[in-house]
């Protein structure tokens, strides 16, 4: 019997720790997006000219900054995020909290005015690998995971109908 309530107990543990790290990376995301949006200030009125002693000469340096220290490709990911689905869009911040910035980022190239609801939940609901196939149903016509792939060598291996791609040294299984 103590063997079930010990049990019970620590599925109860383990929901309540879940449900907070749920909550902590629903808050990281937001803070992202939030990073996306100061950086796009600082970048487009200049600002960064205007901080540190004398000022950066360079948004880039302003990046490299000790006390910021982003990459710059990851800063014009958030940039572009933020102006994207909220700037173009109009999507409110709070609106954005659950969606991942890995699947925002892949659906970039592929959101427009028409579908970015669509887009942005599926960046709150599926994994990034269905979010992945998802772009290439949108891009192509066609559904990778259905495909009859007609392989072709590049540095990889990319179906050239659905544009699936796979790693390694031999083609892949047809």
């Amino acid at each position: 019997m103590t063997n079930k309530l010990s049990k019970r107990a620590k599925a109860k543990k383990a929901f309540e720790i879940h449900q907070q790290l749920i909550q902590l990376g629903h808050s990281v995301q937001r803070a992202f997006i939030l990073i996306g949006k100061y950086l796009y200030q600082i970048q487009k009125d200049n600002l960064f000219k205007y901080l540190g002693e004398g000022g950066y000469d360079t948004f880039n340096s302003y990046l490299a900054s000790p006390e910021l220290e982003i990459s710059r490709r990851q800063a014009f990911y958030l940039m572009k995020i933020y102006k994207i689905y909220c700037k173009k869009f109009g999507v409110p911040i709070k609106q954005m909290e659950g969606a991942k910035l890995s699947s925002l980022k892949e659906t970039l190239p592929v959101v427009s005015e028409e579908n970015y609801e669509d887009w942005l939940e599926k960046s709150k609901v599926l994994s990034l690998s269905d979010i992945r196939i998802e772009i290439k149903k949108e891009s192509t016509g066609i559904d990778p995971t259905k495909c009859r792939h007609k392989w072709i060598k590049k540095i990889y291996w990319e179906c050239e109908k659905c544009g699936e791609r796979q790693w390694g040294p031999m083609k892949p299984n047809e």
